[in-house]
């Protein structure tokens, strides 16, 4: 039902009638005191005369607040946001410069360092257990290994972002067996290595000297020709 209609309803019923707008506007006047108005519910405001119309404005305002309250919120999150941890560095490490030196845990207890292994040549292989072609090239990584070891070369996996429980699923399946560490913030692969794909191997040689930073997976043959290199 709607309480803001009534007045128009009788105009029309006296049409023709002068004195049928007075009436409208001063119902009183034509009733008399003892006279009872017609029943016309809560009066409203020209133009505001539909209950519905002002619940549906006062709605449409709480909206536009709870909005901007909102948009307000987002700016601020967007603004406190973390971001990705990089070390300053100059450039990445290229063939002829020296392989930056790092220590992080390792998943067998103990943790690996480059510094470690000093004096003896280096592949350094960084993978993920989300990545695909890490898991398609890590069988060839473990048979050079054990191939190479006792030549004294090294090899170190360094996983990336990735849980020790997850890369310890990933490495015990695939039975490797050399160090692997774990790099959970990014700060080696990302800060110090600037790693722009996965898997990424890096050939130190005995130096300390990086000789090649290969970025995608390697077959056993391609990293034999790598290796003889160091070797």
């Amino acid at each position: 039902m709607c309480g803001g209609c009534w007045p128009r309803e009788r105009a029309e019923s006296k049409a023709g009638d002068r004195s049928s707008l007075d009436e409208v506007l001063n119902p009183q006047a034509h009733h008399g005191a003892g006279t009872p108005t017609p029943a016309a519910g809560p009066h409203h405001p020209p133009g505001l005369r539909n209950p519905l119309a002002v619940a549906g404005l006062a709605l449409i305002i709480v909206a536009l607040g709870w909005t901007l309250i909102g948009m307000r919120r987002g700016r601020d999150a967007a603004v406190d946001a973390p971001q990705v941890p990089v070390l300053p560095v100059a450039s990445a490490p290229e063939a002829g410069s020296r392989a930056p030196a790092f220590t992080l845990p390792g998943l067998r207890g103990a943790k690996v360092s480059l510094a470690q292994f000093s004096g003896r040549p280096v592949v350094l292989n960084f993978f993920a257990a989300w990545c695909a072609p890490c898991w398609t090239e890590m069988p060839a990584f473990q048979e050079a290994y054990q191939a190479h070891r006792q030549k004294g070369l090294v090899f170190i996996g360094v996983g990336l972002q990735d849980y020790p429980e997850t890369l310890e699923v990933m490495v015990t399946k695939l039975g490797v067996s050399f160090p692997v560490a774990y790099d959970r913030t990014g700060d080696v692969a990302v800060g110090l290595y600037q790693l722009r794909s996965l898997p990424t191997t890096v050939f130190i040689d005995r130096q300390g000297i990086v000789r090649r930073v290969w970025m995608g997976p390697l077959n056993r043959q391609m990293l034999e020709r790598q290796i003889a290199a160091l070797l």
